[in-house]
């Protein structure tokens, strides 16, 4: 079957957000982290080879999805023909991994419930996009680039890694995202510091600091008055995770004990930078109801406001606060 589509279909009421990064900075496990599952495949390569749109549908139970062959189209370079490889009512991470795999698959659709965002006037659309400095695979580079020329999103999300602010790679990448943006000054960007967690103040790593030394990184490439939201998105994805009762590796228990102990309290709220008060004054768990605790295994069991205040602490929800304010205005 043979279908004539761009890769971004936009119609009235979907609002569009490209999550955009190089590699090995944490974008499928922020995505992850909103979905509140781990169904997008992390590992510490390069994992992600194709396009995923993820259409969200807030009533529905589990995520199903088709995979896709592109093709570019001769008479017009902007069109591809999309030819469809296969169609799975329930998806799962192993079957996104394999499809991943799969030199015949390079655009996967996905139809699910992203719990964290509001869906009530219209439709909110991610995309998980492939890391374009991928020296072994120039497609990567041709799928991302593609999205962002063509694309008729509202918003970007662009991670960057807190460890490795200023690399060759992100400073090409962030100066053609600057220069796409130049063309449609109403899109927006946002730039997710993801692992900011790691970054250890008592050697004098101050995340307030740490942010303003990225921001004129960014001012300095182009972005006036960037947007950034430090995050911790591994954080929020087991806390998440353990809230819901999904399974957790011993590795994932051990580390969100350890997120429990270390992030317990707002700077990374405090931190974000070109950001109103107002929504760094989203309200933290409710702590005067009744508490009561969710065993995670082997009779390790958490008060599950700790774990709602480790989300909340993350960063994360922030980030989707301003998701869903921006969406409300769109749909309006």
């Amino acid at each position: 079957m043979m279908v004539q589509n761009k890769i971004s279909q936009s119609v009235v009421n979907f609002f569009e957000i490209i999550v955009i990064a190089t590699m090995s900075s944490g974008k499928s496990t922020l995505i992850n982290s909103m979905l509140g599952q781990e169904l997008l495949h992390c590992a510490n390569e390069a994992t992600t080879a194709t396009i995923t749109r993820i259409h969200n549908k807030d009533k529905q139970r589990n995520f199903r999805g088709s995979a896709y062959r592109l093709k570019s189209n001769r008479n017009n370079k902007k069109v591809r023909l999309r030819s469809l490889v296969d169609y799975q009512n329930i998806i799962d991470s192993n079957t996104l991994k394999e499809w991943n795999a799969d030199i015949n698959i390079n655009y996967i659709n996905l139809v699910g419930n992203i719990f964290s965002i509001n869906n009530i006037n219209g439709d909110i659309i991610l995309y998980d996009s492939p890391g374009p400095n991928n020296s072994q695979d120039n497609n990567h580079e041709s799928l991302t680039f593609d999205l962002l020329a063509n694309g008729h999103y509202n918003m970007i999300i662009y991670v960057l890694n807190a460890t490795q602010i200023g690399i060759n790679d992100d400073q090409l990448f962030l100066s053609q995202v600057n220069q796409v943006l130049k063309t449609d000054k109403s899109k927006k960007i946002i730039f997710i510091l993801n692992k900011a967690d790691i970054l250890d103040e008592e050697k004098g790593e101050n995340v307030e600091k740490f942010v303003e030394t990225t921001a004129s990184y960014l001012e300095s490439i182009g972005f006036i008055k960037p947007t950034i939201i430090p995050v911790s998105a591994i954080s929020a994805l087991h806390a998440r995770k353990a809230l819901s009762q999904q399974s957790l590796t011993r590795f994932e228990r051990n580390m969100l004990q350890q997120n429990l102990n270390n992030l317990d309290n707002a700077r990374l709220i405090k931190a974000s930078y070109n950001i109103s008060n107002s929504f760094k004054k989203i309200s933290p768990p409710n702590l005067d109801k009744q508490d009561i605790l969710i065993t995670i295994k082997d009779g390790l069991e958490i008060p599950k406001s700790k774990i709602e205040n480790l989300i909340y602490f993350s960063g994360l929800p922030l980030l989707e606060s301003i998701i869903n304010h921006n969406f409300k205005k769109f749909s309006l």
